[in-house]
């Protein structure tokens, strides 16, 4: 009867858990988009354009047409906009992404947001 109890315990422990950190995309009356729990509490401030289902605790969000972040749980940025990240690329499973800085000159960054190659190219 412990056993059975103990499995139990830890089934219900799984699901608090998982219900708890499950991110749905949600967008608000002014059409920007943010996430939600289960619940329908919003747990991330919609301010994007367009968002993506998390992956490995990060997801892609569009600020605009042509510009891409990568955000984590919290909302804070790995790919910051001021990276002018395009969204190209295979999502997040990508090791690197083309970026370029506000100068138009490009450079490399893996999906931790850290350059592997400096923004300093033509």
């Amino acid at each position: 009867m412990l056993r059975i109890t103990l499995i139990l315990l830890a089934i219900f422990a799984f699901i608090n858990i998982t219900a708890q950190t499950f991110l749905i995309p949600y967008v608000d009356t002014n059409r920007q988009w943010g996430y939600c729990d289960t619940n329908g509490k919003v747990i991330i401030q919609p301010r994007w354009a367009g968002v993506n289902f998390f992956d490995n605790n990060k997801a892609i969000v569009r600020i605009s047409e042509s510009l891409y972040a990568t955000i984590d749980t919290s909302g804070k940025y790995i790919l910051p906009p001021s990276l002018h990240w395009t969204g190209i690329g295979n999502g997040l499973a990508n090791s690197y992404f083309n970026v370029h800085d506000s100068n138009n000159k490009w450079g490399m960054v893996d999906n931790k947001g850290n350059f592997i190659i400096p923004c300093e190219y033509d």
